[in-house]
Protein backbone atom coordinates (compact mmCIF):
# COMPACT_ATOMS: atom_id res chain seq x y z
CA UNK A 1 0.00 0.00 0.00
CA UNK A 2 2.67 2.40 0.26
CA UNK A 3 2.83 2.49 -3.48
CA UNK A 4 -0.13 4.57 -3.64
CA UNK A 5 1.70 7.44 -1.59
CA UNK A 6 3.51 7.67 -4.89
CA UNK A 7 3.48 10.81 -6.77
CA UNK A 8 3.97 8.55 -10.30
CA UNK A 9 0.88 6.05 -9.59
CA UNK A 10 -1.11 9.78 -8.66
CA UNK A 11 -0.03 11.08 -12.35
CA UNK A 12 -0.22 7.90 -14.34
CA UNK A 13 -3.84 7.46 -12.49
CA UNK A 14 -4.77 11.32 -13.24
CA UNK A 15 -3.69 10.77 -17.26
CA UNK A 16 -5.52 7.42 -17.73
CA UNK A 17 -8.62 9.62 -16.32
CA UNK A 18 -7.67 12.10 -18.87
CA UNK A 19 -8.00 9.68 -22.01
CA UNK A 20 -10.87 8.04 -20.59
CA UNK A 21 -12.65 11.72 -20.43
CA UNK A 22 -11.77 12.66 -23.45
CA UNK A 23 -12.47 9.21 -25.02
CA UNK A 24 -15.92 9.60 -23.50
CA UNK A 25 -16.83 13.36 -24.33
CA UNK A 26 -14.36 13.77 -27.00
CA UNK A 27 -15.93 14.98 -30.59
CA UNK A 28 -15.48 12.29 -33.42
CA UNK A 29 -15.53 15.11 -36.18
CA UNK A 30 -12.35 16.85 -34.67
CA UNK A 31 -10.66 13.50 -34.86
CA UNK A 32 -11.28 12.95 -38.88
CA UNK A 33 -10.32 16.79 -39.80
CA UNK A 34 -6.92 15.60 -39.53
CA UNK A 35 -7.96 12.52 -41.84
CA UNK A 36 -7.23 12.35 -45.75
CA UNK A 37 -9.81 11.05 -48.00
CA UNK A 38 -9.80 9.70 -51.16
CA UNK A 39 -13.55 9.57 -53.09
CA UNK A 40 -14.61 7.71 -55.83
CA UNK A 41 -15.08 11.08 -57.62
CA UNK A 42 -11.32 11.39 -57.01
CA UNK A 43 -10.84 8.20 -58.24
CA UNK A 44 -12.62 8.35 -61.70
CA UNK A 45 -11.10 11.94 -62.03
CA UNK A 46 -7.69 10.40 -61.78
CA UNK A 47 -8.54 7.98 -64.11
CA UNK A 48 -10.18 10.18 -66.72
CA UNK A 49 -7.29 12.78 -66.76
CA UNK A 50 -4.82 9.61 -67.23
CA UNK A 51 -6.42 8.66 -70.12
CA UNK A 52 -6.71 11.78 -71.55
CA UNK A 53 -3.10 12.22 -71.49
CA UNK A 54 -2.09 8.54 -72.12
CA UNK A 55 -4.67 7.34 -74.40
CA UNK A 56 -5.41 4.42 -72.56
CA UNK A 57 -7.11 3.51 -68.97
CA UNK A 58 -4.26 3.22 -66.11
CA UNK A 59 -3.52 -0.19 -64.82
CA UNK A 60 -3.92 -0.93 -61.07
CA UNK A 61 -0.69 -0.35 -60.18
CA UNK A 62 -0.92 2.85 -62.32
CA UNK A 63 -3.57 4.08 -60.28
CA UNK A 64 -2.63 3.28 -57.10
CA UNK A 65 0.38 5.39 -57.60
CA UNK A 66 -2.06 8.40 -58.95
CA UNK A 67 -3.66 7.72 -55.61
CA UNK A 68 -0.52 7.78 -53.70
CA UNK A 69 1.08 10.91 -54.98
CA UNK A 70 -2.22 13.27 -54.48
CA UNK A 71 -1.74 11.42 -50.90
CA UNK A 72 1.41 12.49 -50.64
CA UNK A 73 0.69 16.13 -52.12
CA UNK A 74 -2.47 16.59 -49.94
CA UNK A 75 0.24 15.95 -47.02
CA UNK A 76 2.98 18.55 -48.18
CA UNK A 77 -0.17 21.23 -48.56
CA UNK A 78 -1.21 20.45 -45.03
CA UNK A 79 2.26 20.71 -43.30
CA UNK A 80 2.83 23.80 -45.45
CA UNK A 81 -0.59 25.37 -43.99
CA UNK A 82 0.85 24.47 -40.66
CA UNK A 83 4.36 26.09 -41.02
CA UNK A 84 2.63 29.30 -42.54
CA UNK A 85 4.21 29.20 -45.68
Amino acid sequence: MRWLKEPLVHFLFIGAGIFLLYYWVGDPEIERQGQIVVSAEDIQQFSALWEKRWQRPPTSQELDGLIRAHIREEVLYREALALGL
